[in-house]
């Protein structure tokens, strides 16, 4: 977590304490509003997850077999793999006269290569978690100046971009509000040790022994060891409050007890972005995966704790008359020995000294029941077999299989959907630091060497910008031409991010179904077929005018095969050598007689045969 957000705090006035004071009632209010609307059911989402599910009640009867078949956890770790297990691919477009495909191109690469570095994938992962679970995932996105010491001891200031996720119990928003999009203000809660209050610059020191101290976290409860955590310093920690008002674009940030606030910061945006689950009226929170599970949890918990129970008390119980058998006899009666002699004493019929006890069967319905229950959480969380990667009991023609996964898949494409917007938006935040300090931070880190297609791509329009440079000074074609493949054949390139890669205005979107991940080998049979199609229907495509990037679709391919190297599968074409005029090839003369033709009669079929005798577009045959 960066330790400084946002820029250098302004000087503290009487208007920032009563804009202090107006926030902690404001965050008294948000605070009341959660406790009382989503609070207790957050709790029992986590017991639901974490498999906690029976009451105190129930475990008390030491009689009873209490089975727990965590389908929640299930649906919340089947849905996560399939939104968030890829690195997003950020798309950056011009969206003002004065933006260039170029410069957006190298934004693109930069921040695609950024959030690789800085591991946005984990806080993705982290926030999505939350998402399904409480019905809100939360990441902040925000940066920090540190100093680095060069190896010839001089000190430069870079600037270091996070990422992180934050959890739902320290986040709350405007309860007049339907989420952090249209809320008014925002407020985080922060643990901050002794430690690192003190190496803040932008904290009045003279206020660090007001501030409300405690121990390590996770000793709430016990009330003497946090006391006397007090007194080591290096185990201190304090609760503080960080206020955006998105009306003012102000932070404030401040504790419980202290009037006075910790730090101001003005002309800011709000860094928190919500990963919002299905929508609840009049709230600005939102409903989990779990939520509306519980019953038929409970219903699963409780059927098959019945069975096993009950298989676990049906066994063999025997009446018999009491003197009628000795210890020998009882023993016999209770040993699992076939055919061991049981003796009986005296002469009473057998049938009125060992009578059989008579237990009450448990009805064959319960145990359809069990499996009742799972359907209704297959239909209820869209979740089914299917998805989960286990075998369905009932045969389904193909018709109905692929119906039934078609709308498995709507059901995870909205969820990835979601993950994407707050994607988008966290690269659009992070697009705005880059614009803000990189070009005046010192950090040689600050260039990017690209390869691969990047690098191709970016070379090829720098290429091209040489290339009609020179052909408007009056260039000739041959020399444009060679000017443009000595520029585009390059294995890397260094790129500088400075401010003129920022002119205009930019859009920033995420390439659709990016983090998704799905049956590798579905995915290249789709990839292998899409390709087949392009190919045969490139003729036709080249009449109308379409271009087609055969050698994109083949990398997708070969990337969902699995290629290690997929540039080594591709090279450059070598362009032939010119030949020599007809008539100057020594007995070019041919055919019937007219000077510089070959004579090709009688060589058989013509040399272009093989691609003019099925002219499909498709490649030829090994």
């Amino acid at each position: 977590m960066a330790e400084r957000t946002g820029y250098a705090p302004e000087r503290i006035t009487a208007e920032h304490r009563e804009a202090v004071a107006r926030s902690k009632e404001l965050l008294a209010n948000g605070k009341t509003f959660r406790e009382v609307t989503r609070e207790d059911v957050w709790r029992r989402s986590e017991d639901q997850y974490e498999g906690n599910h029976w009451s105190r009640m129930e475990l008390e009867d030491p009689t009873a077999d209490l089975i727990t078949i965590n389908v929640s956890f299930s649906t919340v770790n089947t849905i996560i793999p399939y939104i968030t297990s890829e690195d997003p691919r950020f798309l950056v477009e011009p969206f003002s006269a004065d933006a260039t495909a170029k410069n957006a191109r190298l934004q693109q690469a930069a921040l695609n290569r950024i959030w690789r570095r800085i591991a946005g994938r984990d806080a993705t992962r982290d926030a999505a978690e939350d998402y399904l679970i409480y019905g809100d995932g939360y990441a902040k996105a925000t940066w920090s100046i540190i100093e680095r010491v060069l190896e010839d001891g001089s000190i430069e200031e870079t600037v270091e971009i996070y990422v992180d996720a934050i959890s739902p119990w320290d986040v709350w928003i405007d309860p007049f509000s339907q989420g952090v999009s249209d809320a008014r203000w925002v407020a985080q809660r922060v643990l901050r040790t002794r430690r690192e209050m003190e190496q803040d610059p932008d904290i009045d020191q003279a206020l660090l022994d007001d501030l409300p101290w405690g121990g390590w976290r996770g000793d709430d409860d016990d009330t003497d060891r946090a006391e006397s955590a007090t007194d080591r310093t290096s185990e201190q920690w304090v609760e503080i409050f960080e206020f955006y008002d998105r009306i003012d674009r102000a932070l404030y940030v401040f504790t419980d007890n202290v009037e006075q606030p910790l730090r101001v910061v003005e002309e800011i945006d709000c860094p928190i972005f919500q990963l919002a689950n299905y929508r609840i009226t009049k709230s600005p929170y939102h409903m989990g995966e779990l939520e509306q599970l519980w019953p038929m949890q409970q219903e699963l918990n409780k059927t098959r704790s019945q069975l096993i129970t009950h298989r676990r008390r049906n066994i063999g119980k025997y009446f018999y008359r009491k003197g009628a058998l000795d210890n020998d006899g009882i023993q016999a009666l209770q040993s699992p020995i076939v055919a061991e002699a049981i003796e009986v004493l005296g002469d009473l019929p057998l049938d009125s000294v060992v009578r059989p006890a008579q237990l009450a069967a448990l009805a064959p319905e319960a145990y359809n029941s069990a499996d009742t229950a799972i359907r209704d959480v297959y239909e209820l969380s869209g979740v089914n077999e299917y998805l989960r990667g286990a075998t369905p009991e009932i045969r389904r023609t193909a018709t109905e299989a692929s119906i039934i996964e078609g709308a498995s898949n709507v059901k995870t494409r909205a969820k990835l959907d979601d993950v994407e917007r707050m994607v988008r938006s966290v690269g659009e935040y992070i697009l705005a630091i880059m614009e803000e300090v990189y070009p005046e931070s010192e950090g040689d880190e600050l260039g990017l060497f690209l390869t691969g297609p990047e690098a191709q791509q970016i070379a090829r329009m720098d290429g091209m910008e040489q290339a009609d440079a020179l052909a408007a000074q009056g260039g000739l074609p041959d020399e444009v031409a060679a000017l443009m493949g000595e520029a585009t054949d390059v294995d890397g390139l260094q790129i500088d991010i400075g401010a003129d890669i920022f002119v205009g205005r930019y859009q920033v979107e995420v390439e659709q179904g990016s983090t998704e991940m799905r049956n590798p080998v579905f995915k290249e049979q789709k990839y292998r077929e899409m390709a087949t199609n392009l190919v045969s229907m490139g003729p036709a495509l080249q009449q109308m005018g379409v271009q087609i990037n055969v050698r994109k679709v083949l990398e997708l391919w070969f990337e969902a095969a699995g290629v290690a190297d997929v540039e080594g599968m591709f090279e450059a074409a070598q362009v032939p050598a010119a030949l020599p005029p007809a008539e100057a090839i020594p007995g070019g003369g041919g055919g019937d007689g007219m000077p510089g033709m070959p004579n090709i009669a009688g060589v058989g079929a013509p040399v272009d045969a093989p691609l003019t005798a099925a002219n499909t577009g498709a490649m030829l045959p090994a």
